[in-house]
């Protein structure tokens, strides 16, 4: 997902924090709300709560960035 793309997400990120917590579901709605759509922070997040690295949380995070552009 480009750049642009993740302004969206920032932008609306109240109606892709449900999608974001069906597919990242150990977040917290909390730590959602800290994320506000910020790749970098839930790249983060997603890192920490799955223990996995910071390559693979990117790849999930952007897998799951492609699956809601459709």
């Amino acid at each position: 997902m480009n750049t642009m793309n993740w302004e969206k997400v920032e932008t609306n990120w109240k109606e892709y924090q449900a999608s974001a917590k069906n597919v990242f579901s150990r977040l917290s709605d909390a730590e959602l709300e800290v994320v506000r759509g910020r790749r970098d922070k839930l790249i983060d997040k997603v890192r920490d709560a799955y223990h996995i690295t910071q390559v693979a949380a990117e790849k999930e995070v952007d897998n799951w960035a492609k699956s809601i552009e459709a």
